[in-house]
């Protein structure tokens, strides 16, 4: 049987050379919810990063049960708040 080894939240990814892409959910809920917050926070880290960071804003994802919502190369995040972000980035490699 293989064993498979989990990632652990707080474990950089393996390739600090990737190409991140983050999308923020600008639907009404989201917005009320800090969305703009979170895509200042993103915004903050490009400038700050050398790694290829895309960030983007989007009308709403459909998700307002997980406002804010944020998709994170392909994968939707949920109640996003900005300490949930920071955890993400260094996650990342990018904070």
């Amino acid at each position: 049987m293989a064993t498979a080894r989990l990632r652990s939240i707080a474990e950089p990814a393996q390739s600090p050379c990737r190409r991140h892409v983050f999308v923020v959910c600008q639907g009404e809920q989201c917005l009320h919810r800090g969305a703009d917050e979170l895509l200042d926070d993103l915004e903050r880290c490009r400038l700050r990063t050398e790694q290829d960071l895309r960030i983007g804003a989007s009308d709403c994802l459909g998700h307002c049960e997980l406002a804010p919502a944020v998709v994170e190369d392909g994968q939707v995040l949920g109640a996003v708040t900005a300490q949930r972000l920071r955890v993400e980035l260094l996650r990342l490699g990018l904070r």
